[in-house]
């Protein structure tokens, strides 16, 4: 089954994870903010994954949905911030469908701050070139792509890539990441897809 405050939860590939906490769901297109209570079923989902975020409980294995066709532009640092702790936030959809984050300026990050948080099945691309890092983490216990879920890094061009897709602090220990790079051999602008600073394991 699907929803529900408790039990097991369908993800994108039909496997069933083990899940304590409430179940979240975000649509851009047809979810809305403005109305309470809201979010808690497929047919009255969120807008943004924002607001799912503020819902969502520290240490209580809230997962947050986001359906497919999911679009959101990131343009500032910390855009996206995930910083309740052990949430898990998974897209749906396949191919075209996945969820996307556009990062619209060279320091727009979707920020992962809080401890033992899952993203997986996302796309992230840039609409301006050299993004410098879109993916920050600077907490420890993170899982950002799974093998059956991975994060994407979609470069658009040779002239509108990132530096790198992924960044770290020294706090960012007991890391996993399962991420695909698609980028272009005759651009410029990257330096590396991933880069780990300081953490451990």
């Amino acid at each position: 089954g699907y929803g529900g405050t408790s039990g097991a939860v369908l993800t994108t590939t039909t496997d069933l994870i083990a899940q304590s906490g409430n179940t979240w769901y975000v649509d851009s297109v047809t979810g809305s903010d403005a109305a309470t209570p809201r979010g808690r079923d497929r047919a009255r989902p969120l807008a943004t994954l924002a607001q799912a975020i503020t819902n969502a409980v520290d240490n209580r294995g809230d997962v947050i949905y986001l359906m497919p066709g999911f679009a959101q532009t990131i343009s500032v640092a910390g855009g996206v911030t995930v910083n309740k702790i052990g949430v898990t936030i998974i897209g749906l959809g396949n191919d075209a469908d996945m969820p996307e984050f556009t990062f619209s300026a060279t320091g727009s990050t979707f920020l992962i701050s809080a401890a033992n948080v899952t993203v997986k099945n996302i796309i992230g691309l840039p609409s301006v070139d050299s993004v410098v890092s879109a993916f920050s983490i600077t907490a420890a216990g993170v899982t950002l792509g799974t093998p059956d879920g991975p994060v994407i890094w979609r470069d658009a061009s040779t002239t509108v890539e990132a530096l790198r897709a992924v960044l770290t602090n020294t706090a960012a220990n007991d890391l996993t990441i399962n991420l695909r790079f698609e980028g272009f051999t005759a651009g410029d602008a990257n330096v590396n897809a991933i880069r780990l600073v300081g953490c451990d394991d």
